[in-house]
Parts: structure tokens; sequence; C-alpha cells
């Protein structure tokens, strides 16, 4: 069972990088075989193009895979994917810089090591239509301790409050967003651990 990826492609200034090269390469280095399609009867060239608007859409078998760029002779930052097996879910890890766009359909479960004093998420992505949702978990690390997080405006807290985080280096919260069809963002602190 071959699985989706599908994501917008950006330049280190966050614009879509409209016509980059894209060269996915399995985690061990190798080319990665790409499909157009879930059944994989159909195979594509591998690097690909983004689209005009910077996205990217492939299938290829669950596992972890990098996604290296060019666009107009500049190097895009390398992006690291893991493709969910048997069901499993979609996992990212991110090094936290100042801002960190997080896209609400294709990203379910991310791991963010938080660096900056203060990280700013941005949720990107179209909302899912009108009954449906899409849930994103987030695991946020302290990598040097007493690093914030200022979230996106818009997320419903329970009691109005976002989560305050641990603030000891090591320490790991887990925050759930539920991403509504009618436009709303829930957001859910489950707890802080080492």
């Amino acid at each position: 069972m071959l699985s989706a990826f599908s994501g917008l492609i950006k330049t280190s200034a966050n614009l879509p990088a409209a016509g980059a090269q894209i060269t996915v390469t399995r985690s061990d280095g190798s080319p990665a075989t790409l499909y157009a399609n879930e059944s994989g009867s159909s195979t594509l060239q591998n690097p690909l193009s983004t689209a005009n608007d910077g996205r990217l859409a492939f299938f290829a078998p669950g596992g972890n895979y990098v996604l290296t760029g060019t666009l107009n002779n500049d190097e895009l930052a390398p992006v690291a994917i893991t493709l969910p097996k048997n069901g499993s879910r979609a996992f990212r890890t991110i090094n936290a810089a100042a801002n960190v766009a997080i896209d609400i359909q294709r990203d379910e479960v991310v791991d963010i090591t938080l660096t900056q004093a203060t990280t700013t998420l941005l949720l990107e992505g179209d909302l899912p239509l009108n009954h449906s949702a899409a849930t994103l978990e987030l695991t946020l690390r302290q990598g040097s301790g007493a690093n914030a997080v200022v979230w996106p405006n818009g997320i419903l807290w329970p009691s109005g409050q976002p989560p305050v985080l641990a603030y000891e280096a090591g320490y790991s919260d887990v925050v759930t967003i539920v991403a509504q069809g009618n436009g709303r963002y829930l957001g859910f602190h489950n707890g802080g651990w080492l």
C-alpha cells in the first residue's frame, strides 16, 4: 500500500517555491521510487517539479524520506518527512526557527524542538470542508529550556487560556489542535513529560 504526500514547498523567505526541482531520497540516501497514483501503476520522474502554487504531490511506500531541491539555482532547505505505514499517521520533525509553518491538511503528528526564545506557530493549508475535521498533534520539546510559543490567533482553548509549557530543557508538552469544518480551531494541552 502506498502513502500520499501533498505539501507546499517554500523558500527561505517563506514564499511558495513555484517551479522548484525537488529530489526525493530515502533516509539512507538512495533514490526514492515515486508514483502518480495510490495503485502504483504510474511512476513519476525523480526529481519532481513543484506546481505554480509551490505544491508537490506524490505517492510512495511508507517510510522516511528527505526532500531537497533548487529554485533558480538557489538551494532550498532539506525537509525530512515520514510517510505512514499500514494506517499509521504522517510524522514530521522540525527544529524550530522564529516562525514555524504547519500545514493543517498535510501534517498530522509534528515533533518540534524549541531552540529560539520565542517560536511563532503558523497554521497553513485549507481548512477541512464542512462535516469534516483535521487533527494535528504537536510535541513541543524544550531544546535549551525556557522557550516560549506564540500560538495562532483563533484557537479556542479550555477556559480561554493557551497552555503554559514546561520550561526545563529536555521536557516535552503534547498539544492537540482540531481544525473543524466550520472554520474553528480547538486546542487541548495533553500534558508535559520529561
